[in-house]
């Protein structure tokens, strides 16, 4: 049976917060990964499609097929020009491996706690700042992404 130490209280607020981080990164993670994968899909099937519309020639659509070929082509410019700004697809992959830290921070949290001995103030304190850095690292992206 493993050694039962009791958990400092800035250690369970670490843990309650990490667990929190985990579960809103994971939501923000799957949010940017819907937003970059339909925009990547939307503006490549809206590129296919005035591709065809072009490459049909049918005389007698062709004002119709150019205009809405050209519609098209200006929602794809809006909808790259959206992806440009937000940038999904990076807040993707930082969420991603924020959430990765976090587990392994959890993970190394939780295989300490199993040890023969209870947690000094010094590790208490080491695993809080792995916390911020990987806040902070998450944060910089974000802040890049939108500068």
């Amino acid at each position: 049976m493993p050694p039962i130490h009791p958990t400092p209280p800035q250690l369970q607020l670490l843990k309650d917060k990490i667990d929190k981080h985990i579960k809103n990164i994971n939501d923000s993670r799957i949010y940017y990964r819907t937003k970059a994968f339909s925009l990547y899909i939307s503006t490549t099937v809206l590129s296919a499609l005035v591709t065809v519309i072009l490459g049909l020639g049918i005389h007698d659509l062709d004002a119709y097929s150019k205009g809405i070929s050209l519609l098209l082509s200006a929602l794809i410019t809006v909808l790259s020009a959206y992806n440009t700004f937000f940038n999904h697809k990076e807040l993707w992959t930082a969420n991603n491996n924020a959430l990765n830290k976090f587990y392994e921070l959890r993970f190394n949290i939780e295989f300490r706690e199993q040890g023969a001995s209870p947690l000094s103030q010094t590790e208490v304190d080491d695993f809080r700042k792995n916390y911020q850095l990987i806040l902070d690292e998450l944060n910089a992206t974000w802040a890049k992404s939108r500068s």
